[in-house]
């Protein structure tokens, strides 16, 4: 009987072929299985060019189940060989992981019944590729005795159908018990599919009342007519989601102000769209009302804003991130970047000149809560990039209700011209102050050999030179005579020299008045001969200063070191005062003694004149250190503090507490420009002005303060100024160090001044 007369069913066990796929050879194949071999070759190709058009895993297999042919697909997701898999058993492939009963019920009892197998479902964990989902459809071709199985791996599909229906399912229970939320579910079309009870509630529509109908019926009419439900539908689509905030209506008509969103479902395609609308009436209410009071309150902090923007200090708030929070014009022209480029930046973004220095003390101020005067800080900014720059900072706690640090308050003055003079005051007194001690040392030594020691030796002792002295020009253009001289660790260089030993240029370089600064000898000496005379004199590195008096050459004030050195301009300028005055002093040891004596008290006088000045200044740069400190306090204790609260109290809607706060601020800020600027100064009356000062310190201090000013006027402004912070600075004094409780002030003119 022929396979097409045996009836479906098992048609019990068989001889199971061979096929090797190299060769069209086949053994064991009963006459009952296929009439002949070119009807198994005609077969085999059939299955081939079955094979070679399907994208999907195929396999071909014979009514024994065995494996004719397989897809490239097929090979691939499962990660086999044609080898180990061609002419096998299904059940056998892969180490036996398609050995499954219930295929073996379809492939062996379904099948040939029903020739048809379709979406059957396989979740296995197969070898190398895991847990998947594939999906089976098989074919019995009768007439070409084979069975056509197709395998799907349907993996990520599955899972995604499972996970919509779980979310479907989420949605659904969340539209059933959110409360303050009305959530609706619509299909594709924009029809309600899902209506909970907070719909109901908030919408007014019964859940029977509302399912299948538009969604736009909760829009107003002019909104539906101007098609803001279409842009919502569309904007979802597009984006994923599209925010909604406009009035809406309820059952009966009612309006209310929703806020909300619509999400679009999507799983490839649209499958529908889920909104969540809050009513949010009263809040638009109370912001409406809010609004007006915040206009108001907008003004008056506007005029606060204009005080911190203008303040003639950097001002600046800094977060826990060390964040530019706010900052003023002043500030941010000090770091040579716009505001808007502080804003939302650390300060190593801003002002990494500085950053490194101010990080670990802002920091310490988070933890510990206590604020850091006077800090001197610097470094370079973007104003000025390369130039070092300095500031003096006040850094003060900014709280937050519950007491916690939350920023940092920073008052900064740049300080950098003052410092720069106040270092050249300090090197130009130091230079001073050295030449006076020079000059006071060489003031009462009578002979010029003892002037000329004494200034070398000091000279050579600030330098570090090895050797100083002063040598006189013989006048006959071509000698010079060192006499006694300071040396210190090289060899003596008294006697006659010859310029021309070191130099032929050195003695009309000495004629024109001109320094000559060598560094290094050995490089720059012109001439082989002159290195080794310098090297013999055990000079290395050299300043010579010559004194041209009266348009002749009298002398040589010389500075040597016996190693090469750089000499700074500061030295040379020092030498070079130093010559000058040791010219002074040795004529001087040879003039007249009436002239010394006069000299000496005219540097006397010049000494007594500077110390007074170094006097005004110190009492002038201690009162302006005191007020900068006290602006920097009032700034932070009154005015700022008092704007974070306006801004915490604005920010809760506290409208009374955000004026009663910014009146208080406004009048800081007048009572502190009172102060920086008293009226009073603009009158050229003394007695006015010292009745002015003593009420002030009655005030501040309960010191009692008498005073008479007379008829004296003062027309000079900076002459009043001068004479306020005098006294002022005086009187605070008095009534923090004196231990008195009255003091008197008599103001008077001296000799017509």
């Amino acid at each position: 009987m022929s396979r097409e007369d045996e009836p479906h069913g098992d048609p019990g066990p068989r001889p199971a072929p061979s096929y090797d796929a190299g060769k069209d050879d086949y053994t064991g194949i009963s006459s009952g299985t296929l009439d002949s071999i070119d009807d198994l070759r005609d077969a085999r190709a059939f299955a081939e060019m079955i094979v070679d058009t399907v994208r999907e895993g195929l396999l071909v297999l014979d009514l024994d189940l065995r494996v004719v042919a397989a897809n490239e697909s097929f090979y691939r997701t499962f990660g086999v060989e044609p080898e180990n898999t061609v002419g096998r058993l299904v059940y056998d492939l892969g180490n036996g992981q398609w050995d499954l009963p219930e295929l073996r019920a379809l492939l062996e009892d379904t099948l040939p019944h029903d020739e048809v197998l379709d979406g059957y479902e396989v979740d296995h964990v197969f070898e190398g590729l895991g847990r998947r989902v594939m999906i089976l459809n098989a074919r019995r071709l009768n007439d070409h005795h084979l069975v056509l199985l197709a395998i799907e791996d349907a993996t990520e599909r599955v899972r995604a159908e499972r996970a919509l229906r779980e979310a479907e399912e989420r949605f659904d229970l969340f539209a059933e018990n959110a409360r303050e939320y009305a959530v609706i579910g619509m299909d594709a079309e924009g029809r309600v599919t899902t209506w909970g009870p907070s719909a109901e509630r908030i919408l007014g529509w019964t859940r029977e009342e509302a399912l299948g109908r538009a969604g736009a019926m909760i829009f107003t009419e002019e909104d539906r007519a101007a098609g803001a439900p279409e842009r919502e539908f569309r904007t979802a689509r597009a984006e994923g989601s599209a925010l909604d905030e406009r009035w809406h209506v309820r059952k009966g008509g009612g309006r209310f102000w929703g806020t909300g969103v619509m999400v679009a479902l999507q799983n490839g395609d649209v499958r529908g769209f889920a909104k969540v609308l809050r009513d949010d009436t009263r809040q638009k209410e109370a912001e409406g009302a809010l609004r007006a009071s915040e206009r108001t309150a907008r003004a008056r902090l506007d005029e606060l804003e204009a005080v911190y923007a203008t303040a003639p200090v950097g001002l600046c708030v800094l977060d826990r991130d060390l964040r530019f929070v706010r900052i003023n014009r002043r500030l941010a022209e000090i770091n040579g970047r716009p505001v808007g480029a502080h804003l939302g930046r650390t300060i190593f973004e801003v002002v990494p000149g500085v950053a490194d220095g101010a990080a670990p003390v802002l920091r310490r101020i988070f933890e510990t809560g206590e604020p850091a005067l006077g800090i001197e800080v610097a470094g370079e900014t973007a104003a000025a990039p390369g130039v070092e720059r300095t500031w003096v900072e006040s850094w003060f706690p900014l709280r937050d209700a519950s007491g916690d640090v939350v920023g940092v308050n920073v008052v900064a003055e740049d300080v950098t011209e003052r410092r720069r003079s106040e270092a050249a005051l300090r090197a130009s007194g130091e230079r001073e102050s050295f030449l006076l001690r020079l000059s006071d040392a060489l003031r009462p030594l009578s002979d010029p050999g003892d002037v000329q020691f004494e200034a070398a030796r000091r000279l050579c002792e600030r330098l570090g030179a090895g050797r100083a002295g002063y040598a006189e020009d013989l006048g006959d253009g071509a000698h010079i005579a060192v006499g006694r001289h300071y040396a210190d660790g090289v060899p003596p260089l008294e006697g006659v020299l010859r310029y021309e030993d070191f130099g032929p240029d050195l003695h009309g370089a000495f004629e024109a008045g001109r320094t000559v600064v060598r560094s290094d000898v050995a490089s720059d000496a012109p001439g082989e001969a002159e290195r080794e005379a310098y090297a013999a004199a055990g000079v290395g590195s050299m300043i010579d200063v010559p004194l041209v008096k009266g348009g002749r050459l009298r002398a040589v004030f010389f500075v040597h070191h016996p190693e090469a050195r750089p000499w700074s301009d500061d030295e040379v300028e020092l030498v070079e005062a130093v010559a000058e005055r040791t010219w002074a002093a040795v004529e001087q040891a040879r003039a007249q003694a009436e002239v010394r004596e006069l000299n000496r008290t005219l540097e006397a006088r010049v000494e007594e004149r500077t110390a007074q000045v170094r006097a005004l200044a110190r009492a002038l740069t201690l009162a302006e250190q005191e007020e900068r400190r006290r602006l920097a306090q009032v700034l932070h204790d009154d005015l700022q503090q008092v704007l974070h609260g306006a801004q915490i109290q604005a920010a809760v809607g506290n409208v009374g507490r955000v004026e009663a706060l910014l009146d208080e601020a406004i009048q800081t800020a007048r009572s502190l420009s009172h102060e920086l600027a008293p009226p009073i100064l603009r009158g050229q009356d003394v007695g006015e002005l010292l009745a002015w000062v003593a009420e002030r310190e009655r005030a501040l201090y309960g010191l009692v303060v008498d005073h008479d000013g007379g008829d004296v006027e003062v027309a000079e402004e900076e002459v009043r100024v001068l004479l306020y912070q005098l006294l002022r600075e005086l009187l605070f004094n008095v009534a923090k160090h004196a231990g008195v409780a009255r003091a008197r002030v008599t103001a008077e003119r001296v000799g017509g001044g």
